[in-house]
């Protein structure tokens, strides 16, 4: 089962390659601490 930050995760990755001219160079990564998660984009 995927955690809810992985999820939004790859909901940030779905929606920002949707939005730009070149996809395949969306990089979306999430850094999980112990009280937050930072996602990358």
């Amino acid at each position: 089962m995927k955690s809810a930050s992985e999820e939004l995760r790859e909901l940030i990755e779905f929606i920002s390659r949707a939005l730009v001219d070149y996809p395949d160079q969306v990089n979306v990564k999430h850094i999980e601490g112990e009280q937050t998660t930072v996602i990358e984009l």
